[in-house]
C-alpha cells in the first residue's frame, strides 16, 4: 500500500517531525538514540511507516512519514537495530504520557488499520 492509497481510505496522516520528535522524547526514546539520527518505525501488523529520518528500500529512498509494507521488511529493519514499535505497544503507553503529550500519542495511533 502507498502513500496515495492509504490517503484515498483516511488511514494515513502525515506527522509534522516536531509532533515525531516530542513523542520519541516523551515516551519511546533515549536522548543519545535521537541525537545519533536512529530511525524509528511504527507497525500495525504488515504496515510500517518511517517516522524518523530516512531508509532505503529495494535501492529507493523512503522517507519520514511514508509507508511501506511487508512484514518481512519490517523484520529485516529490527535486525539493523531500527527500532520498532508495535501497535499494543502504542497503546500502552498512551498511560504513561501526561495530557500535553497525548495529543501526539493519538497521532501515532491513526497510522494503525
Amino acid at each position: 500500500m502507498n502513500r496515495e492509497a492509504l490517503t484515498r481510505c483516511g488511514t494515513f496522516r502525515l506527522m509534522s517531525f516536531e509532533e515525531i520528535r516530542e513523542f520519541l522524547y516523551c515516551v519511546c526514546a533515549t536522548y543519545e538514540e535521537l541525537d545519533n539520527n536512529r530511525r524509528f518505525l511504527l507497525t500495525a501488523d504488515d504496515l510500517a511507516v518511517v517516522l524518523f529520518g530516512e531508509i532505503s528500500l529495494r535501492g529507493k529512498s523512503v522517507f519520514a512519514g511514508e509507508a511501506v509494507s511487508g512484514e518481512g521488511i519490517i523484520h529485516a529493519y529490527t535486525r539493523a537495530g531500527i527500532l520498532v514499535i508495535s501497535r499494543s505497544r502504542l497503546f500502552s503507553l498512551c498511560k504513561n504520557v501526561c495530557p500535553c503529550h497525548r495529543r501526539a500519542v493519538v497521532n501515532l495511533a491513526s497510522f494503525c488499520l
